[in-house]
């Protein structure tokens, strides 16, 4: 945590500053951490992605009954036919694809710009985040403040009510110059709760930017100090995280474009099979595209 420009060591138990705060939110938010969540799913996916087909095998087996004489003659004197020889049939097949077109570096390639764009809108996430966080807690900070300064004026003008009220019975002071004091008092009071409400409505609010439950034990520390700069106007159009992820956004759009194109063009598969029957073996090569 950074107070006036000196580093101070992160504890929760003196209450939080905007920048502990903040670094919580940063790790407990739900969309930051979904953002990095599908940053790394679609690291793992680009991990396993360009990869040829893994070969298919194949093998089959049977037996087959031969009949070695069909004459009709035959058949109808002996009820059937005369002979009947059975033979086993072994085959074994095997099916590689070989990728000519491209198709696979240019879905790698895909896959990896998949990667930086994810990452990209990750740090996209983070940042609104930020920028979210510092207007809700300058909010909460400016009625915090607000209300223990109006606070502190109705304790002041809390004595003047009472002695104001005394000197009107008494018939020193006026009764419609005593009630000033009794108006005043009762509209900051007023004032105060309604600050109260709001200031209590956006802790809320930055309690739930944090992730953190509605009823965590945790005191924030107001303050309206050392915020950062405004980014000039160069600065912003060249590191901007939603300008980078729109860049990349259109990479990753180029990229897919390619993939489209090159699946176009054949990729050659290979199917060599192996048969054999009793003496008799047979060796076939297909070629398919």
């Amino acid at each position: 945590a950074e107070t006036n420009h000196e580093t101070t060591a992160f504890k929760v138990e003196d209450g939080l500053t905007r920048t502990e705060a903040q670094a919580i939110a940063l790790w407990y938010n739900t969309d930051a951490r979904a953002a990095r969540l599908a940053a790394d799913h679609a690291r793992r996916i680009a991990a396993a992605s360009g990869r040829w087909n893994d070969p298919e095998i194949s093998v089959s087996g049977g037996r087959k009954r031969v009949t070695t004489d069909t004459d009709a003659r035959s058949v109808a004197a002996n009820g059937g036919p005369s002979g009947v020889e059975r033979s086993w049939i072994r085959a074994a097949g095997l099916s590689i694809t070989i990728p000519l077109s491209g198709r696979l570096p240019a879905e790698k390639r895909f896959q990896e710009t998949a990667v930086d764009v994810a990452d990209l809108a990750a740090t996209k996430a983070e940042w609104a985040l930020r920028a979210t966080f510092d207007e809700a807690w300058i909010d909460w900070s400016a009625l915090s403040l607000r209300r223990d300064l109006l606070s502190e004026y109705i304790e002041a003008i809390a004595p003047f009510r009472d002695m104001s009220a005394s000197l009107a019975e008494a018939g020193e002071l006026a009764p419609s110059s005593a009630r000033l004091f009794s108006i005043e008092y009762d509209r900051m009071t007023a004032a105060n709760r309604r600050l109260t409400g709001e200031a209590a409505a956006a802790r809320a609010g930055i309690i739930a930017l944090m992730g953190l439950s509605p009823e965590a034990p945790v005191e924030l520390l107001p303050d309206l100090m050392n915020y950062p700069t405004p980014d000039t106007e160069s600065r912003i159009t060249a590191t901007h995280p939603t300008l980078a992820h729109a860049k990349g956004a259109y990479d990753l759009a180029e990229r897919m474009l390619r993939v489209e194109l090159r699946a176009q063009y054949p990729d050659i598969t290979l199917s060599p099979s192996f048969e054999d029957e009793q003496d008799e073996t047979a060796v076939v090569l297909g070629l398919g595209m």
